[in-house]
């Protein structure tokens, strides 16, 4: 089934070759203090020893032009129907879904 120039395939999108994140969840949510989010399944982080490297869940921004360094403000494991209530240093609310993210 088309819509668009994604291709709609069972447990998510397909768009220009690269998967979206399935519908099933549980996901691993990442928000930055500049204000990104990522969810991504946690079927993609495997299991490691205690003495691993680790792996690479988000690209932070380096300090620029007067603008802070990115850094890792949250990380919760949501499953579909869990609901995210973020703040900013300004007072601003949001709540929505993670399935949304």
């Amino acid at each position: 089934e088309q819509e668009g120039s994604a291709t709609v395939a069972e447990g998510g999108v397909v768009a220009d070759g690269k998967a979206a994140v399935a519908d099933k969840g549980p996901w691993v949510l990442l928000v930055t203090s500049q204000g990104y989010a990522k969810r991504t399944p946690l079927s993609s982080f495997r299991l490691q020893s205690r003495a691993a490297v680790g792996l690479i869940g988000a690209v932070l921004r380096p300090a620029r032009g007067g603008a802070p360094a990115d850094s890792l403000a949250a990380v919760r494991i949501v499953r579909p129907g869990d609901e995210v209530v973020v703040g900013s240093a300004g007072g601003k609310i949001a709540r929505l879904s993670a399935d949304e993210v």
